[in-house]
Parts: structure tokens; sequence; C-alpha cells
């Protein structure tokens, strides 16, 4: 048992927008094993874990446009006890490179409010939180003799964020103002996405991302 915890009190932190994490403490309200704590920026995250020692931190895929790939992999490395599940849009894609950075699983967005409790009693047990989406894609996939993984791994964390921001509709400035990058950095980003997944042009490239947004 960690150090002031009662016994059978989970502490849960929810690093996520106030809106998101009030959906989640209704979900979870009728839990008394549950003390909730949450934070709505990634900022204050590794200093709040540090001081109020929780069990499990459910993390916003995005606050701030910024990913939660790096908080990620730094909690795990500092706290590699904790539990994390992730929660998100484009699951197919981020719940993969999510759990291989330590994650215990993925909640997706539209995840019906019923199946949340559930979702977090299976990550204190150390199990993988997967939707049924995700085990029919890759039970699918391998019946076809497909290989199962990430479309776009050929892609860094960070391009693949900017390749969602573009397919979300923004442009240049905009993605280097949500990133706190310049906009040089965003137009090598761009680059080196179009040369990775062999587009032409800008407009293929918008193109694609678009449709990839869409799925």
């Amino acid at each position: 048992m960690k150090a002031g915890h009662r016994v059978g009190l989970k502490k849960i932190l929810i690093a996520n927008t106030p809106l998101l994490c009030s959906a989640l403490r209704a979900a979870l309200k009728d839990e008394p094993r549950f003390e909730i704590d949450e934070v709505h920026s990634f900022l204050p995250v590794l200093d709040t874990v540090g001081k109020s020692n929780p069990d499990l931190i459910i993390l916003n895929m995005f606050l701030g446009g910024v990913s939660a790939m790096d908080t990620l992999s730094n909690l795990k490395t500092v706290h590699p006890q904790l539990f994390v599940l992730v929660t998100g849009e484009s699951e197919n894609t981020w719940a993969l490179r999510a759990t291989r950075k330590g994650a215990v699983g993925f909640i997706s967005l539209d995840t019906a409010v019923e199946h949340i409790r559930p979702a977090v009693e299976t990550a204190f047990r150390g199990e993988l939180v997967v939707s049924d989406g995700i085990l029919k894609t890759a039970l699918n996939g391998l019946a076809r003799g497909e290989k199962v993984g990430d479309p776009f791994s050929q892609l860094s964390d960070r391009e693949l964020e900017v390749f969602s921001a573009i397919g979300d509709g923004k442009g240049t400035r905009a993605i280097a103002e949500m990133l706190h990058v310049s906009i040089k950095t965003i137009e090598s980003h761009r680059a080196h996405i179009k040369e990775k997944l062999h587009l032409k042009d800008a407009a293929q490239l918008t193109h694609n991302a678009t449709l990839w947004c869409q799925k």
C-alpha cells in the first residue's frame, strides 16, 4: 500500500480538459474506493503525481494542442509502477503508440459512460484496456494475413501530430502556435511527412491528412 493511502482506496489523477474531467468524475462518482484529483494541462502533471502519489492517471491524448507522448514517457520513467490510461481520438493509431510507451490502455472519447468504470477497474488489475473496435480490426487483419500495426509507423510522434493538425484544417502558422515551435520547424515536418508518405505536393498532403482524420 502506498504511503498516505487508506486501505482499499484507489487514487486517480485525471489530466484532461475541464469538460472531460467532469464527465469522467460523473462516470466514477458512485465508487467510494476512488479518490479523484484533476489537472487541466500537462505542465503540472509530474509535480502533481509526485505530491499526490496516485495509483492511476487518466491522461488526455491532447491538451492545449500538445500530445501526451512526451508526458507519458516521462511519467513511466519517473513512476514506472503508475498505471496510465490515455483518452482521445484516432484510437487505431494513438492506442498502439501509447501502449508501446507504457500506457495500460486507451479510452476513445466516444466510449459510453457505462464502460468507463469497467475500463478503470481493468487498468487497476494491470490488464490491457482496448476497445472492441481495436480487437475486431486486429483480428480481421490477422485473418486476412495482414500485418497489424501503426499505419503511420514511419512518422515520428511529432510528425503525426502535425499530420493530424493538417487534417483538422489548421495552417502552418496555427500548428506552430499550437505546438509552441517555429513556422520553419513545421515546414520541415511537412516536408518530412510528404517524403515518408510519398506525397508529391501540399495538396496531396492535405487530402490524405483530411481523409485520415475523417476515419
